[in-house]
């Protein structure tokens, strides 16, 4: 039986190489690959703060996702980057959350639309498939994005005050050094949303 991977990763690869054979066949396939790898990539998302989430399961629509993910993180339409001191080096590492973007949301919401049956007429115009393919390549241009971090999430307070910062990680992809009882220094930038005569309340940017 020969295996097919299910990550955001994989549906990438995949709708990658169908572009590439650049027919009207490979692009409704690889629209497919496109749909369902942002539907994993928030999965992804969903996946890792157990703790936090409360998920409903069955979730497949974009906008119903979307909106899960945004009941536990801050919406972001671009990277989160942390940049860690390596403790013994001295080298510098940037770490990234790359959120699925209102943009690629909305491009994988068309490529849905193409994927219902089609009158005859329309997959033979050379109108169609212009649109299919401008579709495909943002939304490859936009999973690429949204896969390239490491992080599940955006860096975010925990403990019983927030006096702790979680990052969470994907699997197999956190840095060796990160080790319990390590001086860990590190650089990220904040915006000011909020404040009062007592606190300011600062967000990733």
């Amino acid at each position: 039986m020969i295996a097919y991977g299910t990550t955001s990763r994989d549906y990438l690869t995949r709708a990658r190489a169908l572009r590439a054979n650049d027919n009207p066949e490979s692009l409704l396939y690889a629209a497919l690959e496109i749909r369902c790898g942002i539907e994993a990539r928030l999965h992804e998302y969903l996946a890792s703060p157990a703790k936090v989430a409360t998920r409903r399961k069955g979730l497949w629509r974009i906008k119903d996702l979307s909106r899960e993910v945004e009941n536990v993180f801050d919406v972001h339409a671009k990277a989160v980057v942390t940049r860690f001191v390596h403790p013994e080096t001295g080298e510098k590492m940037k770490i990234e959350y790359t959120p699925v973007s209102p943009k690629l949301r909305k491009i994988g919401e068309q490529l849905g639309e193409f994927l219902h049956f089609p009158a005859a007429h329309k997959v033979v115009s050379a109108e169609f498939t212009e649109r299919l393919a401008a579709a495909v390549d943002s939304g490859i241009r936009g999973l690429t994005f949204a896969t390239r971090g490491t992080l599940l999430g955006p860096p975010t307070g925990a403990g019983p005050n927030n006096e702790e910062i979680r990052l969470t990680f994907e699997e197999g992809r956190m840095p060796s050094f990160l080790k319990a009882g390590v001086d860990v220094k590190f650089t990220m930038r904040f915006i000011l949303v909020g404040k009062d005569k007592e606190k300011v309340i600062l967000k990733p940017d």
